[in-house]
């Protein structure tokens, strides 16, 4: 069996969210780890697991449902199964992010994760 382990970095000066996946995807030969087409699926997969947390490929495809048709796609050009054998999320918390959490008065909002004082 071979595959790739791919990750996605996520850190901008704009959001809070920082942080990054790793997904390890498995495919049948060296060959095809190596493509151009399995590459890019890898790295898809690693930025979907990141933006929706997703341990499985169930997961994801719950949250990301064309990441079924492109797999699809994907296992058809390249003539091999392809896995999603694991799948892992972190992110960065800041001490400003520690202290709002504990702060009763103070509100993340849930679209842009930035904090707002309770009026």
């Amino acid at each position: 069996m071979a595959g790739r382990i791919e990750s996605y970095i996520h850190s901008d000066s704009v959001t809070p969210n920082k942080g990054g996946a790793l997904v390890e995807v498995t495919c049948e030969t060296d060959f095809c780890a190596r493509s151009e087409e399995f590459v890019k699926f890898c790295k898809l997969v690693a930025k979907m697991v990141f933006a929706f947390d997703a341990k499985s490929f169930e997961s994801l495809v719950e949250h990301y449902p064309e990441i079924e048709n492109i797999k699809s796609e994907a296992e058809k050009t390249l003539g091999e199964k392809i896995i999603l054998r694991q799948a892992s999320r972190m992110i960065l918390t800041s001490e400003e992010e520690l202290r709002n959490e504990k702060d009763p008065n103070m509100l993340k909002d849930p679209f842009t994760g930035f904090w707002h004082r309770k009026k």
